[in-house]
């Protein structure tokens, strides 16, 4: 056998030697940021009413999930009309959508208000929510949201199915600054929940050269030339 036979077998043996260690050399790089959102709502409504908003799971083929924020929110609107039953007084009148969340995940409870300030005159003798002693605001609004961002039990919102959240809807009327009036508030309200699931999805797969696989290629190289000037003439 002669030399340069044997280093082409040699070179040939730290060919597969090196894509072994390469190969060896594959990781995961980091992955990327996203999101993605869910989102019910329940049509408007007079209160008192109750209703269900349905959220799809995480599919966890996505990415790992990370956390999960949910926000609520509610509006109310109508006509707020009061009657002054005292003396001269100011009245400061309030509508409210008191909001009502259940869940597994996540409960609260909140109030859209929709409110006037009434400056009346003494009772005029007639409950009408007219006259010098009374009033009435169409179109009074008004408005509650809330939000949390869960970091951790995060387990319930993984899966292929839905969450449930129960929505209770109570409306109502108040009141202060005179001793004695009537306020009524005829309203419709809303509500709606959003979720918005925050993940990294799988990391690229990369391949980065180890410092051995290197060093056994150079090597090789030098001997390949070695050999091929030691049979020139």
């Amino acid at each position: 056998m002669n030399l340069l036979s044997a280093s082409h077998r040699w070179l040939r043996r730290l060919a597969v030697v090196s894509a072994v260690a390469g190969s060896a050399a594959a990781v995961a790089g980091p992955g990327d940021a996203a999101s993605l959102s869910f989102s019910d709502s329940a049509a408007t409504q007079v209160p008192n009413w109750q209703d269900t908003l349905f959220i799809s799971q995480f599919d966890s083929s996505l990415g790992t999930l990370t956390s999960v924020t949910l926000s609520f929110s509610g509006h109310n609107t109508g006509t707020l009309a009061a009657e002054n039953l005292a003396s001269a007084g100011t009245l400061n009148l309030a509508g409210t959508a008191t909001y009502n969340l259940n869940s597994t995940v996540w409960n609260l409870t909140g109030s859209a208000t929709a409110a006037h300030v009434f400056n009346a005159a003494g009772f005029d003798g007639s409950v009408d929510y007219g006259g010098a002693s009374g009033a009435t605001f169409t179109n009074a609004t008004g408005a509650y949201a809330n939000s949390i961002t869960l970091t951790s039990g995060l387990e319930a919102f993984i899966g292929s199915g839905q969450l449930a959240f129960g929505v209770n809807v109570v409306g109502g009327s108040s009141y202060t600054g005179t001793g004695a009036a009537v306020v009524t508030f005829a309203q419709s309200a809303d509500a709606a929940l959003d979720v918005t699931y925050h993940y990294t999805t799988p990391g690229a797969i990369s391949v980065v050269p180890e410092p051995s696989t290197q060093a056994l290629f150079l090597l090789g190289l030098a001997l390949f030339g070695w050999v091929a000037r030691s049979r020139r003439p």
